[in-house]
């Protein structure tokens, strides 16, 4: 696994492996921490079957919620470049996508506009399901 430096800006905020009376808790601290961080290089059936060995420890985790919403705090507003590994269930791609459908919620809200948009727990549903076809 190659490691990359890279810059988030954190406002503050902690990853959700840091500093939480929860993290004790957490399916992923009594396993290899590898498995939730496949190589990123490329998609690749390999880091599919990675993740989804991830997401079916996530699934069992009592404190999964809290870390998904530790992580999307921490996250927001980053790119997808700037995400890595498997967090509260979610891939790099579903957090991302999942942080820029708030954004949009938020923007439109600000803007008082009455789209015909799905709400955010259909959203959230939909992206927490994943992957269980």
């Amino acid at each position: 696994m190659t490691t990359t430096a890279i810059s988030v800006p954190t406002q503050g905020l902690t990853p959700p492996t840091l500093a939480q009376d929860w993290v004790d808790e957490a399916m992923c601290s009594q396993v290899d921490p590898e498995a939730f961080f496949p190589d990123t290089a490329g998609r690749t059936a390999s880091q599919a079957r990675q993740y989804d060995t991830a997401r079916s420890i996530c699934h069992q985790c009592p404190v999964m919620q809290q870390c998904r919403e530790q992580v999307m705090e921490f996250e927001r507003g980053t790119s997808v470049y700037q995400r890595f590994g498997m967090f509260g269930g979610l891939t790099p791609a579903e957090r991302s996508d999942l942080d820029s459908s708030r954004l949009s919620e938020q923007e439109t809200d600000a803007g008082h506009s009455h789209s015909a948009t799905q709400p955010s727990s259909y959203r959230m549903k939909t992206i927490r399901d994943a992957g269980h076809s």
